[in-house]
């Protein structure tokens, strides 16, 4: 992946948020966005596009690390030793693996940390 190397940074510190990410697309055809939402069920996810008239913010469940800033204090939040902060993990609901930074989201969600967006 490959972003802005002048002003990513300055952009994702401008929102002042715990927790920010930009939503980009995947690498297959035909690409998708990564950032999803949680169905009103919780059994599955929407992944979340960015349509040209969108503007600011979305809160969303959960979007992969690969362009992501994390506030330091959600992760002294996350710091106990029986919660790891990023694993594998097979999902029962959407029956597939979760990466470690999908867990990271869902388990911040879990946890009640700070919004993602």
């Amino acid at each position: 992946m490959r972003f802005p190397p002048r002003n990513t940074l300055i952009r994702l510190l401008e929102h002042r948020k715990d927790i920010v990410a930009a939503n980009y697309v995947t690498r297959q055809i035909p690409p998708e966005p990564v950032s999803f939402q949680l169905t009103d069920d919780g059994k599955l996810w929407r992944r979340v596009p960015t349509l040209a008239a969108s503007t600011g913010l979305e809160k969303v469940t959960g979007a992969p690390m690969g362009c992501m800033l994390t506030s330091a204090k959600v992760f002294k939040k996350l710091d106990k030793p029986d919660v790891p902060m990023f694993w594998f993990q097979y999902s029962t609901k959407n029956h597939t693996t979760l990466g470690e930074d999908i867990y990271f989201c869902i388990k911040r969600r879990s946890l009640r940390l700070p919004d993602l967006y």
